[in-house]
């Protein structure tokens, strides 16, 4: 699930939430529904690693907007909307294969 919002394969995943688990962010735990899926938590380093940083995202994707009108920040936001689910079927099609 994560992977596909984020538009990599499973493997990357993997790859990423080891680092993530090994830098204490996050912790995995076998679903006790389904033993294909794991959940995946958000430890409370990790809590105030994202309370620190995301004001200076946020800052960041404003500065890089600043000369978008309201409108045009719609119609980005509409056409990579588009993109990322050509991206996500294209990267659905190429792991069926």
């Amino acid at each position: 699930m994560i992977a596909e919002r984020l538009i990599i394969t499973t493997a990357s995943m993997t790859s990423l939430l080891d680092t993530l688990q090994r830098r204490g962010l996050v912790q995995r735990a076998p679903d006790g529904k389904d033993r294909r899926r794991v959940v995946v938590t958000i430890t409370a380093e990790g809590s105030r690693v994202i309370r620190r940083l995301l004001p200076e995202m946020l800052a960041l994707q404003d500065e890089v907007a600043a000369g978008l009108s309201p409108v045009d920040r719609a119609e980005l936001v509409r056409l990579l909307s588009i993109l990322r689910a050509g991206i996500a079927a294209a990267a659905e099609a190429t792991e069926k294969r």
